[in-house]
């Protein structure tokens, strides 16, 4: 093979190398390789007089036929359902998402640096007719949640993979474990 077929076939080598490097970052980014046991459900329910709808890995809330929030593209949505964890007689959306990173731009003063892998969070949005704003973002979880449910006090009951279940409840700001 002549010097100018062997720099053609390199190049065409370190080409194909690169496309599927940046094919697999491409699908890694789209949450393509979060853990298989992580459970991505498709659900519709109505709440404060708005409709919210979970498909494919995103939530959409619309209030008369026009869409009031979306869910960010990075966040990945595995559950949502709404609750009144705050005890003040109206429902909060609580979204079960993972997102790349533990923290995103607020991070601790002690954390130097967010590591860019899939982590699992809950997110807690309040909701009223035509609007929804974040309430609370839980940085990590800390448990693999396969499932996550509410009682009608507002306690969030959490399943996790390995089985073990506990029972969260809001205290003054933020979820805290009390099971």
């Amino acid at each position: 093979m002549n010097r100018s077929k062997r720099k053609r076939l390199i190049c065409i080598i370190v080409a194909a190398i690169l496309a599927c490097g940046g094919l697999i970052y491409l699908l890694w980014a789209g949450g393509a390789f979060l853990p298989g046991w992580a459970r991505f459900t498709d659900r519709e329910f109505e709440a404060c007089e708005m409709k919210v709808t979970l498909k494919g890995r995103n939530v959409q809330v619309t209030a008369d036929e026009a869409v009031v929030w979306e869910s960010a593209r990075e966040i990945k949505v595995q559950d949502c359902f709404t609750a009144d964890v705050d005890r003040d007689g109206r429902e909060e959306l609580i979204i079960l998402c993972w997102k790349r990173g533990r923290y995103g731009r607020s991070k601790p003063f002690f954390v130097e640096k967010d590591p860019k892998v899939w982590s699992q969070h809950v997110y807690i949005y309040t909701l009223d007719k035509g609007s929804v704003k974040p309430m609370w973002m839980a940085s990590d979880t800390g448990v693999d949640i396969s499932r996550m449910e509410a009682d009608d006090k507002g306690r969030i009951t959490v399943y996790g993979l390995s089985g073990e279940t506990s029972v969260w409840q809001w205290i003054s700001w933020g979820l805290a474990k009390v099971k």
